[in-house]
């Protein structure tokens, strides 16, 4: 590139490139500058190293980017055509034939050019491309740190003095101006002189310098409307005075009219901002130019003065004609006439940054232009006033607009002043005028700023305004001390004028001046006494003019005297510096207060005379003064004469926080009956002002009340918060009325931390209350509003206590944590147990108390009280299938007092710990007697279920069952956790040795949770045993849990059974629960086998009598030790077995009265020994037969004793049948005897209940006879069934509800086959077939509430009603169908009760997005695999309901969709039913007439159908002799929720009428059964009928007989 430009390249094209390159360096886009600046500067330093053979240096480009600089400027659009040439037309060639057969080109004629174009629309304007180049060929704006030499005006740098003489060491020379830079220079400093290149400063269109010049060209302003170039061109100035400054005098007559005629008149705000800087340093540099701004103006005094001629001093020689002056008169400057213009206008609209600046412009004005005349200086000041009279400052920033001018109004002032000080000074004709003048400038100017700001023209705070009139007076003061005296006097006087004049009106207006004389005197320096004594003087004037009007004043007029006292107050508290410094000798100021105290006092608006209160009491440096007005004052308020409401308000007032310091009160009992009356208040209504009041003076009593009175009213309503708070924890509580009161009143002395609680005898009692209150109380959710409000100021007591180091802290830990535990045990408490954890379980109440561990030892109460608990606490016994213990040892608890929750004070304890746990998981590890507690929960658990009517030590018959189930789950979580944490650290010989020191009674082998707890069961078990069953329940569970968790061997199992047998005699309940739980767990060992082979033994040799005795023990045994049914044990050998049910028949047989427990002890030992027999014959299978039937008919089930009975029975019936059902041979012995024993099932089955049961053992009952009547497929009389298996749909037990459906859909189709033979059979006495009444009653009370709590709690309560009706629609004739569905339309059903629980499960009412359904086949539902753990189970239900009602009765739904008024409702049905269920629907309803019975309904020659599946569209053709009749049924989007579309296409004949009614009939039945296969088969037969010559119906049209009968036989058929 560089040989490029300097050897091959012209000079036209190096000066485009340079220049091009040099404008990319410099762009205005800061992207294209980033992009072309390195390259440029990397260019221009490598022409300082030459390539060999190539002339080269920096110099060398300047001369080429200078010259296409200037022309950028002075002509962009020239340089724009020169780099940016139009495209050149492509010449025509045209061939000219040759001899050698080729053509040579010949250039066709020029076409004439376009004389005009088509501008661009996205083409830049002229104006901004011209204004881009200028401003990109920003090339003088060169920092003046930067080193580098990238731009070209750092290589011409011109001498500011004549070059030194040349010497001889090159070195030290001084650098030379290149030859090929003279001419640049030249061409520089021509265009400087150039008015058309200065026009980039203007913002008007036309400069008023170019029109004063002749021979100049008549063009607008390079700068006109782009102020980015005249950004441009204002930071050209300070490059050009900084480098060229003396070369710029030459130039400067043209620089100056530019620059001053520009800056006073330029609009753009942003220019502005950036013209303040470089305009003030060319006029610091060339003061002269305002005189070359305005080559026509000469100063009135030419001559006569100082010459500053500024024309003689530039070298212009040229005069004015006095003569033609002095006849037009003298003219003003122009250029400063425009600046006059400028300060009119607020420094032309930028006030913020013009007004710093206007100082210095100021001092460069000649004396020429503004003169030290009176005249000149008014003409200067109005112009700066003229912008606060016109509103040019009302900008947004008033505050700093105003500022900025003041600021520059004084410091003009001052400068001002100083130059008619120094012209004093100077002048020999003597200065009293001249000093008149200062004195009048600058008192002018403080009275007009004073008015101003006074009135509002300048928005300004008071504390500015006086800080700066202070420093300008005080300014002022420097030249001479008369000139801040006078221009302090209109401080002075205006404000003690409008002191004396106060009205309603001019009151604030008064205030305004007090506050800008007090910020004045505060600014003032020490050393500016004469300025401090004007003001002091102001002040007593005030303060006399003040006191006067108080005497004079007449103290019934409280207004007026108000306004005095809300004057002098402001007066004595602003003035207090000044007023202190000579109090003792003012003895106005002294009497007025201690005279008008009284009556401001008790008359005065509190906010009025507690300013005056205050005001006053800090004019005295000393106490005796202070302390004797405070006891005056405090006596006046405790005084009868005053009244309480009065007294509370200025006390009100007095207490609010401030800086000012009251006095002791002394020893002054004024307040004290007021005080005495604020309390009663307070402990007798609870007044919250009043508490509010005395709290903050207790707080404070050193200033208000005397020690003795204070320490007796703390201890008052600290006796009475303490008396309050502990009947708040019952649940009869009432309301705590004046609690709150008392607290408010004790609060702030806890905040302040006064020594008034510190002194407290009861402390830790209040403390603990109130932490009782803040912590425990406040998780009551009653709704109390009261007990609310009384917590928050509890809490804050409590927090300021915590931040007094907490005295009191262990008596107070020891007394909260006592009433937390009394709470947990507590029955009357209005709060859960687990409530109460809660509440300890906040960290700032654990640090308050320095708990350092949140655990059970703190939370709970102490073991001794949860060992007294646990031993009163007694388990009833509860027959269950495995509950083998002897019933004489039936224990029942006494009586029990439940919490309104249903819990015993003991089930409140376990709770808690229940509750502790999920805090503390080594609880029970830390005590292992805890799990005892636990397990006797979940026994109390059990036996609720079970039967809720049973007395119950824990659960009272409110308790909330959900509640129960989950204290039950985190029972068994609990256990689980200790159980699986303790097996893991077990010994393997540990159940040998747990077993041997059980049996010896020695203690536990080890220290190991485990054995501890195993340990405490089992000595619990055989200890009290013969008391009840609570020890025995107990140890079973911890055994069962063992052995559960430990996988335990055959070996470990012999060990126990060893130990049950060992203690056979004497615990012999205790070892049956041993045997039971090793049998029952699968555990199969020897020992095991042996113990039941000796049992039975044993058992077979017990006669008759002995039997409900010693027998009836070894039959327990016996029972308890059967194996499981799906264990490898073998219960007993075959033969062993036959003699035992030999022995037991005798028993049954003789004559002794057997104890009624064995006949169910046998029926369990027959489920065991059935499978062992099944392959023996003999009377052994008649004795269970009979068993089973006795059993049958001697239970009830409304007889709960003999529920274990039965459910034991209906196990050996399932054992039994399933047996005969894989053994032939043996199934014949059952078919002999089974019917006798399904009759008494059945009537078991279908016994009416006599009342609602609530037991579980009844619903486990219950379940158990349904499941095995389904499996054993019993027949059941169909309205007996209904009567009795329809209730049971809203059974709560989701297993139940579905049992009894299974059952009731066979009985459905069973009463609808006899249904349809009845309706079949035509009668005189016939009747509509109609639902089961009892399934309607059903229907009307299924309903569902708009939440998904209700969906999920009845669940299928609600659908399977539902569903069952839908049943009964299945596989019935035409005929039932109508029936039925007129049934469920007359009920109104239908619109009442099944689609407003589809609409609501499927949320198709809103406000959320209606049941997606696209991954479920809702079409199909099979009941038996219902998933409870899912979700959207019940709302898949619905769906699948949904569609169910639109297939089954589609002619109810469609009744009811046409009749729903609510439009966006019936809008979002049709939506949801088209996209999910019509596609469904519509695809089975066409696939159906493919199916092989629509075949053959369809079986004729002349008969076709076309399925158009895509449209949903059936098209029916009959052909007769090759001509069709035919038929078109379309199917609506929303089907079937709108009718099936019908139309009909040729008739061949048909009549009208006639045909009109076939297609009805079409369209009815389609529409009514949903069925097109009968729709079509109808049309069909109705066409084929006619044509065979069958007569049609007088009615419907349809044929129904041959037309050559006679009209008699006609008319018979008719009748018929």
């Amino acid at each position: 590139l560089r040989f490029y430009l300097n050897e091959a390249a012209g000079t036209t094209e190096v000066e485009q490139n340079l220049g091009a390159w040099c404008m990319a360096a410099f762009d205005v886009d800061r992207m294209v500058s980033m992009r072309a600046k390195p390259s440029w500067d990397n260019f221009v330093k490598s022409q300082t190293a030459p390539s060999e053979g190539i002339s080269s240096g920096p110099t060398s480009t300047i001369p080429f980017v200078a010259s296409f600089i200037q022309l950028a400027l002075i002509a962009p659009n020239t340089v724009h055509q020169s780099l940016n040439p139009p495209a050149p037309e492509a010449p025509a060639i045209i061939s000219r034939s040759q001899k050698s057969g080729k053509s040579t080109p010949r250039i066709a004629p020029k076409a004439p050019p376009k004389s005009i174009t088509e501008p661009d629309p996205d083409e830049e304007k002229e104006a901004d491309r011209n204004a881009r180049y200028r401003v990109g060929f920003d090339f003088l704006h060169v920092d003046k740190n930067n080193t580098d030499m990238s731009n070209p005006i750092d290589y011409v740098q011109l001498p500011e003095s004549p070059p030194p003489a040349p010497v001889e060491s090159d070195a030290e020379a001084e650098p030379r101006l290149p030859d090929p830079l003279t001419g640049v220079v030249d061409n520089i400093f021509d265009m400087l002189h150039d008015f058309s290149f200065w026009s980039c400063l203007h913002s008007g269109t036309r400069p008023p310098w170019l029109e004063a010049e002749a021979g100049v060209s008549q063009q607008g302003a390079f700068g006109s409307g782009q102020p980015a170039v005249r950004k441009s061109a204002w930071a050209l100035i300070p490059i050009l005075v900084r480098k060229w400054g003396a070369r710029l005098q030459s130039c400067l007559p043209v620089i100056s009219a530019a620059i001053l005629r520009s800056a006073w008149i330029e609009s753009d705000h942003g220019v502005r901002i950036a013209m303040f800087e470089p305009l003030l340093i060319f006029l610091k540099a060339y003061p002269s130019s305002w005189m070359l701004a305005d080559p026509t103006y000469r100063p009135a005094n030419k001559g006569k003065g100082r010459q500053a001629d500024a024309a003689e001093s530039s070298g212009d020689e040229s005069e004015v004609d006095d003569k033609q002056q002095a006849s037009s008169g003298p003219r003003a400057n122009i250029a400063y006439t425009e600046f006059l213009d400028f300060l009119k206008l607020g420094c032309g609209g930028s006030p913020v940054q013009g007004y710093p600046v206007l100082l210095v412009a100021l001092s460069t004005i000649p004396e020429e232009i503004l003169p030290l005349t009176k005249d000149a200086l008014s003409n200067f000041f109005s112009s700066l006033w003229a912008a606060v009279d016109g509103r040019a400052l009302s900008a947004l920033d008033k505050s700093g607009t105003a500022t900025a001018f003041i600021s520059s109004l004084f410091e003009c002032t001052v400068y001002l002043v100083g130059r008619i000080q120094r012209a004093q000074q100077t002048n020999d004709t003597g200065g009293s005028g001249v000093a008149d003048l200062a004195r009048e400038l600058a008192r002018q100017q403080v009275a007009e700023t004073w008015d101003a700001v006074e009135s509002g023209r300048l928005v300004t705070k008071e504390e500015d305004a006086g800080g700066r009139l202070a420093q300008f007076l005080v300014r002022l003061g420097k030249f001479h001390v008369g000139l801040s005296k006078a221009a302090s006097e209109p401080i002075c006087s205006e404000t003690f004028k409008h002191v004396s004049e106060i009205s309603d009106q001019t009151r604030a207006l008064v205030w305004k001046d007090v506050d800008i004389l007090a910020a004045f005197a505060a600014a003032l320096p020490p050393e500016e006494a004469v300025l401090k004594n004007a003001v002091k003087e102001t002040v007593d004037s005030m303060i006399k003019w003040s006191s006067e009007r108080l005497k004079t004043q007449d103290t019934g007029s409280d207004s007026a005297f108000t306004d005095v006292v809300d004057l002098l107050s402001p007066i004595i508290r602003k003035f207090g510096p000044i007023l202190k410094q000579d109090i003792s000798e003012n003895s106005v100021l002294e009497t007025t207060i201690f005279s008008s105290i009284d009556h401001v006092v008790r008359t005065l608006p509190p906010s009025s005379s507690v300013d005056f209160l205050l005001s006053s009491l800090n004019i005295w440096t000393g106490n005796d003064k202070r302390e004797r007005l405070w006891g005056q004052v405090l006596g006046v308020l405790g005084s009868p004469e005053c009244p309480k409401q009065q007294s509370t308000a200025v006390l009100s007032k007095l207490l609010e926080p401030r800086k000012e310091t009251l006095p002791p009160c002394g020893g002054s009992d004024g307040l004290t009956s007021l005080v005495e009356s604020l309390l009663q208040s307070v402990l007798t209504n609870g007044d919250t002002e009043s508490s509010t009041l005395l709290g903050k003076m207790l707080a404070a009593s050193e200033h208000f009340i005397p020690l003795s009175v204070a320490q007796g009213s703390v201890e008052r309503a600290t006796s009475a918060a303490v008396q309050a708070i502990p009947p708040l924890l019952h649940q009869d509580a009432q309301s705590p009325g004046s609690l709150r009161g008392t607290l408010q009143t004790l609060s702030p002395l806890f905040a302040a931390k006064s020594s008034l609680i510190e002194g407290l005898t009861t402390l830790a009692d209040l403390i603990v209350n109130v932490l009782v209150l803040a912590y425990i109380l406040s998780l009551v959710e009653d709704g109390d509003d009261t007990l609310d409000e009384c917590v928050l100021v509890a809490r804050t007591i409590s927090k300021s206590w915590g931040q007094m180091s907490c005295p009191e802290q262990s008596r107070v830990r020891e007394g909260f944590l006592n009433v937390a535990h009394s709470t947990m045990q507590d029955v009357r408490a209005r709060l859960e147990s687990t409530t109460v954890v809660d509440a300890l379980s906040a960290p700032d109440l654990l640090e308050m108390l320095q708990v350092a561990t949140f655990d059970a030892d703190v939370v709970l109460p102490p073991i001794s009280t949860l060992e007294r608990l646990h031993s009163t606490a007694d388990l009833s016994y509860i027959d269950t299938p495995l509950a083998l213990f002897d019933p004489a040892i039936k224990q029942t608890p006494g009586p029990v007092t439940y919490d309104r929750d249903g819990l015993s004070e003991y089930g409140r304890v376990l709770a808690a710990l229940l509750e502790m746990f999920k805090w503390d998981r080594q609880v029970l590890g830390r005590h292992p007697e805890m799990l005892g507690y636990l397990l006797l929960l979940e026994c109390a658990a059990e036996d609720l279920t079970l039967d809720p009517e049973e007395p119950n030590a824990i659960f009272g018959p409110t308790v909330d069952r959900t509640f129960v189930t989950s204290l039950e789950e985190d029972i068994s979580m609990a256990i689980t956790y200790v159980f699986s944490s303790a097996v893991t650290s077990l010994s393997t010989n540990w159940h040998q040795q747990i077993c041997s020191s059980l049996k010896t009674n020695a203690p536990a082998p080890d220290d190991a949770i485990l054995s501890q707890v195993v340990s405490k069961a089992f000595h619990g078990a055989t200890s009290t045993e013969n008391k009840g069953v609570r020890d025995l329940r107990i140890f079973r569970k911890v055994l069962a849990q063992v052995i559960k968790t430990g996988d335990i061997t055959a070996a470990e199992a012999d060990q126990w059974i060893l130990l049950s047998d060992s203690i056979r005699k004497q615990a012999p309940q205790t070892s049956l629960s041993i045997a039971l739980t090793i049998a029952q767990a699968g555990a199969e060992c020897t020992r095991l086998d042996r113990l039941r082979n000796e049992l039975a033994s044993n058992l077979s040799g017990i006669p008759p009598p002995r039997a409900s005795t010693e027998g009836l023990r070894l039959l327990r045994h016996l029972v308890a030790s059967a194996p499981l049914p799906d264990s490898e044990g073998v219960y007993l050998p075959p033969q062993r077995a036959v003699f035992l049910l030999q022995a037991l028949q005798k028993w049954v047989a003789s004559d002794e009265e057997l104890d009624e427990e064995i006949d169910s002890l046998l029926v369990q030992l027959c489920s065991g020994l059935a499978p062992i027999l099944l392959t023996v014959p003999g009377s052994h299978w008649d004795f269970i037969f009979d068993l089973m039937e006795s059993n049958l008919e001697a239970s009830s089930i409304n007889d709960k004793a003999t529920y274990v009975g039965l459910m034991r029975t209906l196990n050996l019936i399932s054992t039994v049948d399933d047996l005969a059902s894989n053994n032939k041979s043996f199934r014949t012995t059952w078919l002999e005897r089974r019917s006798g024993v399904m009759e008494a099932f059945a009537e078991r089955l279908l016994e009416k209940p006599e009342k609602a049961q609530t037991l579980g053992l009844h619903q486990q009952l219950l379940l158990q006879l349904l499941i095995v009547a389904r499996s054993l497929q019993i027949s059941i009389d169909d309205d007996k069934g209904f009567a009795t298996l329809l209730p049971l749909l809203l059974n709560p037990s989701f297993e139940i509800q579905l049992e009894a459906y299974q059952l009731l859909a066979p009985l459905t189709a069973k009463r609808n086959e006899r249904i349809v033979v009845d309706a079949a059979v035509e009668s005189d006495q016939f009747t509509p077939p109609e639902l089961p009444s009892q399934l309607l009653e059903i229907l009307k009370g299924v309903s569902l509430a708009d939440d998904d709590e209700d969906l999920a709690d009845r669940g299928l309560a609600l659908f399977l009603p539902w569903l069952l009706t839908l049943d009964f629609f299945e596989d019935i004739s035409i005929k039932v169908k109508n029936g039925y569905t007129d049934h469920l339309i007359t009920a109104g059903l239908v619109e009442t009760r099944l689609i407003p629980i589809i609409i609501s499960s499927l949320d198709l009412k809103g406000p959320n997005k209606p049941f997606p359904i696209e991954m479920w086949a809702v079409d199909e539902f099979y009941l038996d695999m219902l998933d409870s753990s899912l979700p959207t189970r019940f709302r898949v239900l619905a769906a699948h309901l949904f569609y169910r009602t639109l297939t089954v009765i589609p002619a109810a739904t469609r009744s009811w969709f046409q009749d729903l008024k609510d439009r966006r409702l019936a809008e979002a049905i049709s939506q949801y039913t088209g996209r999910w269920f019509t596609p469904m629907i519509t695809e089975q309803e066409l696939s159906r007439l493919k199916e092989p019975s629509a075949a053959e309904e369809f079986s004729d020659e002349n008969f076709s159908l076309k399925v158009h599946a895509g449209v949903r569209e059936v098209s029916a053709i009959y052909t007769i002799d090759d001509q069709q009749m035919n038929i078109r049924v379309a199917f609506p989007a929303d089907y079937p929720l709108r009718n099936i579309n019908v139309e009909g296409g040729q008739q061949l004949g048909i009549p009208s009428n006639k045909w009109k009614a076939w297609l009805l009939n079409v369209q009815m039945v389609a529409n009514q059964t949903g069925s097109l296969v009968d729709a079509l088969a109808l049309w069909k037969k109705n066409i084929s009928l006619h044509f065979e010559g069958q007569v049609e119906c007088a009615i419907c049209y349809s044929d129904k007989r041959d037309r050559s009968q006679s009209s008699e036989e006609a008319m018979s058929d008719m009748q018929q």
